[in-house]
């Protein structure tokens, strides 16, 4: 693919010296966004410059789930939902304070669920086709495009302008994530960006996590950018730049929106996440890494710190994502 000097598509990179102004920019901006929204919530606000949209499932119980790769390794213990739900009400609950629309499809058997969700200031609906944690991310994202372009106002702002919407996804009950967002969107903006990845401040991921799930993230971080510096042209060097492959959470303008819209993997789980967005870097689309000082939910770090079903589950998703995003990259060559 030639050279991988910095072209014109280049990683605009992020230093530490800008960090701090970022972080200041964004609670300011927060600060106003959230003084704009009292009273009016995440659903009612008009021509948005910034929607989240996920999934959601909750169950009583995870042990009766199969193993991915149909090991003889245990399932996890019994899970507790209510942790999760939680979070995800507090998430939904910054998000509508922010005037922030977040959109969610929720696979829960219990209905009385996605009415909590709703009634927390949430747009949701049961995930109405079979599949797993792609299947539901497919369709809140399109739940999430069709109400933005159905309450568009036109009269104030041109298409172009609604092409820049940025779309951000996120596990819900990644409740800290929402003060975040903000901070995303501005480093967007400013480097002319398509896609913004937060990256975890190194000291919040170490003390946050549980052990087994930061190491094994870390791991497949270090890979994953390896790969990308060999595999993708304009890839930049500088180690600040690095993308936090298994965060989770991402974010990319309208007119990238089909990547995720038309993946169609055979697992569909997290890589219905990550190869999406590592094909449209791969095809040239800017991207920005963005370093936030996320903080986990104490509550699931208690649950999952020294439980060997979780640590089991890590190392699968380790497996699983290396695979899948190398598989992406040699047949990405081949086109």
């Amino acid at each position: 693919m030639g050279s991988k000097t910095k072209s014109s598509g280049s990683i605009l990179p992020f230093r530490r010296k800008y960090a701090l102004f970022l972080g200041i920019f964004g609670l300011l901006v927060l600060l106003v966004a959230g003084i704009r929204a009292a009273g009016k919530g995440g659903k009612g606000q008009k021509n948005p410059k910034l929607c989240i949209f996920g999934t959601t499932m909750f169950s009583s119980t995870m042990s009766s789930n199969k193993n991915f790769n149909n090991s003889s390794e245990p399932n996890p213990k019994p899970a507790n939902s209510q942790v999760r739900l939680s979070e995800s009400l507090r998430a939904i609950q910054a998000a509508s304070s922010l005037g922030i629309p977040i959109f969610i499809v929720d696979n829960s058997d219990d209905a009385s669920i996605r009415h909590q969700l709703r009634s927390h200031g949430a747009h949701v609906r049961k995930q109405t086709k079979p599949g797993r944690k792609g299947q539901g991310l497919r369709e809140a994202l399109q739940m999430a495009l069709d109400h933005v372009e159905e309450q568009w106002n036109h009269d104030d702002d041109d298409d172009d302008t609604l092409n820049n919407i940025v779309f951000a996804f996120q596990e819900i009950e990644k409740s800290d994530m929402i003060r975040h967002w903000e901070t995303v969107r501005f480093a967007m903006r400013s480097t002319n960006s398509d896609i913004g990845v937060p990256r975890r401040e190194e000291k919040n991921f170490r003390n946050t996590y549980p052990l087994a799930q930061y190491h094994s993230e870390k791991f497949v971080n270090i890979y994953l950018n390896e790969l990308a510096r060999d595999e993708v042209e304009y890839w930049d060097d500088d180690p600040d730049d690095d993308l936090d492959w298994t965060f989770g959470p991402f974010a990319f303008r309208k007119h990238l929106a089909e990547y995720w819209l038309s993946y169609d993997g055979d697992f569909d789980m997290w890589d219905a996440q990550i190869l999406p967005m590592a094909r449209a870097i791969y095809n040239g689309a800017k991207f920005a890494s963005v370093e936030v000082a996320f903080k986990a939910s104490a509550g699931m770090k208690g649950e999952e710190e020294g439980n060997r079903a979780f640590t089991s589950k890590r190392l699968q998703q380790l497996n699983l994502v290396i695979e899948k995003v190398v598989a992406g990259f040699k047949l990405w060559k081949n086109y």
